[in-house]
């Protein structure tokens, strides 16, 4: 997947007027000196020639404290343009969601977008997309001619393909690592974790590739061909359509259908929306909305610390590590996935602990009050020796059929 920065993006200018390099530069947030980028190629028609200042009037994101970006961005140019088409939600993102999980329609508009994409050497494929931005766009010293167009459209194909392989080598190198010397009905946890090494490797590419073919009519073509799948496969179709990755190897899908009633108040509870999911799952959900509710009280320079970013990041992970272990569950257990089960509630574990440990660090800071601290903490802690409990259980489980 591409590196996308434009929530942590504070201002930045674009620099095409020497044809066949662009120049810029980008103040992020969390960010000491500015990101600097030379790069071979051109812009689209509509920025080559020009030098574009622009800047996010909105809240930004510091960069979380383990992002490895380079201050130095040098490679080829992607697609560069401030004439891309959107689709823009008119009310907040929250309500927007609200409503499509109710089945209807948020009310919508086309924008312009400003979308600069290009490949990096050191960190691969990197976007700043946004409706936004504040633009100010000079006045072009030059036009691309068709040859230059052609140009340009080859080297961003190029920048792309190049990055393509790397995802593709990356799933190759998982797989070669996965477990095919057993049956994979007796696969252990470890298998599974490799397994999800692979799903991941996977997934960057799937999405990836949704990402660059979005509004193609061929794209579900495009993207089954590009990840080795027969189009006229209805395992093919499923994953292409709802974005997914590989499913694991000797677990049946899930079937829908009503939740199992003799497992309800252990196995699943009804949310808000009247959906089946897991209770620890919930419980972790409505702790981290609480934790962020808390967090958009206190001031902006609270809000965009790096620590408070990485807190709320890393509980939306353990929240979603959460939910992709267990609120299958509600539709029945099955003995064969408890392995699968202990190494997905193992990766909630390392979320989790994450979360705990930049907790720390902003009770250390009193950047949140010691009740929201506290209430945090003990909801953590609870979750975690829940998380343990499973695990123990089904490893028990797993163990008892290998």
């Amino acid at each position: 997947m591409a590196w996308r920065i434009h929530d942590s993006v504070l201002r930045g200018e674009i620099d095409n007027r020497t044809r066949g390099i662009v120049r810029g530069r980008l103040w992020v947030h969390g960010l000491e000196e500015p990101v600097r980028l030379e790069l071979v190629g051109n812009a689209c028609a509509d920025l080559a020639g020009c030098a574009l200042h622009f800047e996010n009037p909105g809240p930004t994101m510091p960069l979380r404290q383990d992002a490895l970006l380079a201050v130095e961005q040098r490679g080829c140019v992607g697609d560069l343009t401030a004439s891309r088409k959107v689709r823009v939600f008119d009310v907040p993102i929250h309500e927007a969601c609200d409503q499509l999980r109710r089945g209807e329609k948020p009310p919508e508009h086309l924008a312009n977008c400003l979308y600069l994409e290009w490949f990096s050497t050191t960190n691969g494929r990197m976007v700043v997309e946004s409706a936004d931005y504040r633009l100010e766009l000079s006045a072009p010293e030059w036009r691309l001619n068709a040859q230059e167009e052609e140009e340009r459209q080859a080297t961003v194909q190029s920048g792309w393909t190049g990055f393509l392989e790397d995802l593709t080598e990356a799933v190759a190198r998982e797989q070669s690592r996965l477990p095919g010397h057993k049956d994979v009905e007796h696969w252990n946890e470890f298998d599974y974790e490799q397994f999800l090494r692979e799903s991941d490797a996977c997934t960057a590419k799937l999405m990836a590739l949704y990402d660059r073919h979005e509004g193609n009519p061929d794209a579900d073509a495009i993207i089954a061909r590009e990840m080795g799948w027969d189009p006229d496969d209805p395992e093919t179709r499923r994953k292409v359509a709802g974005r997914l990755g590989p499913r694991p190897p000797g677990l049946e899908p899930v079937g829908g259908g009503d939740p199992h009633a003799d497992s309800e108040g252990v196995d699943w509870v009804r949310d808000e929306y009247g959906t089946a999911v897991h209770p620890l799952y919930l419980r972790c959900l409505r702790a981290r909305r609480e934790a962020g509710a808390a967090v958009d009280c206190v001031g902006e320079d609270v809000q965009n610390d790096p620590d408070v970013a990485t807190f709320i990041c890393a509980f939306h992970l353990t929240t979603a590590r959460l939910a992709g272990a267990l609120n299958g569950l509600a539709h029945g257990r099955r003995r064969q996935e408890a392995a699968f089960i202990v190494a997905c509630l193992k990766r909630a574990t390392g979320h989790l602990q994450e979360a705990v440990s930049a907790l720390g660090r902003i009770r250390n800071r009193r950047l949140l009050s010691e009740d929201v601290c506290r209430a945090a903490w003990d909801e953590l802690a609870a979750i975690e020796e829940r998380i343990q409990a499973l695990v123990k259980e089904f490893r028990t489980i797993a163990e008892s059929i290998e």
